[in-house]
Parts: C-alpha cells; sequence; structure tokens
C-alpha cells in the first residue's frame, strides 16, 4: 500500500490504463479475436480488456499460456447480469489483466506467444 499511496491513485490507474490500451492495440490485430469490452474509459476498467475466441477454446489456450510460457490470462465464461430478465450469453473469452507492475515488454510477449496460439488453431 505504501507504494501506491506514494505514486498515488490516479497515476496508477493512468498507468493501468496506458497499458490496456497498448495491449488492445496489439491483440485487435490477431486473428480469431473479438474485443468485449468497451472502448469508453467510462464503461471499462482500467486494466482489463476481454476477447472472445471465434475459434479454439479458451481453457486451452490458458492451460498452454500458463504452462509453457508462464503467461497468467483468465478464461472467461460467460456474461455476469445482476437485473432478471437482461440476456445472458457464453463467451469463449480469455480476461487479460494489467497493473502498474507489468511493463510492454511482457505485453509485447503475450500478443507474440497469443498470435502463434491462435495461427496454430
Amino acid at each position: 500500500m505504501d507504494f501506491h499511496n506514494t505514486i498515488g491513485r490516479s497515476q496508477v490507474q493512468a498507468r493501468c490504463r496506458e497499458l490496456n490500451n497498448y495491449l488492445r492495440q496489439h491483440l485487435d490485430t490477431l486473428p480469431h479475436l473479438r474485443c468485449l469490452t468497451p472502448t469508453l474509459p467510462e464503461l471499462s476498467s482500467p486494466g482489463i480488456v476481454t476477447y472472445a475466441l471465434d475459434k479454439g477454446k479458451n481453457g486451452d489456450i490458458v492451460t498452454q499460456l500458463h504452462d509453457e510460457h508462464n503467461i497468467w490470462v483468465k478464461p472467461a465464461a460467460g456474461t455476469f447480469t445482476i437485473e432478471g430478465g437482461l440476456p445472458h450469453e457464453d463467451y469463449n473469452a480469455l480476461r487479460f489483466s494489467t497493473h502498474i507492475y507489468n511493463d510492454e515488454a511482457q505485453l509485447d510477449r503475450t500478443v507474440e506467444v497469443l498470435g502463434k496460439l491462435l495461427k496454430a488453431l
């Protein structure tokens, strides 16, 4: 907490958003991915972005990223609604989380490895 308090919450949030935007720009170039996260900052988290897979299984991709490359990505299965009556859709998706301790080189490596996995599908 001292680290966050020293830097300041707004600086941490700004850096997370910067990294998130960087990651999104690069993930958008990969095949078989469709971004589910809104682009408007007021509708999205500064450090989380989710992409649906049009091909392959998210669990398989997550396992390969982790076990073979030590890259942590979370599988995202579906939408969650608070109010009844709203549509629920199951997605075969990947959730990426960035934070202040990440850097662009790590994100580049993630995109590179994921790109190779997707091309092999």
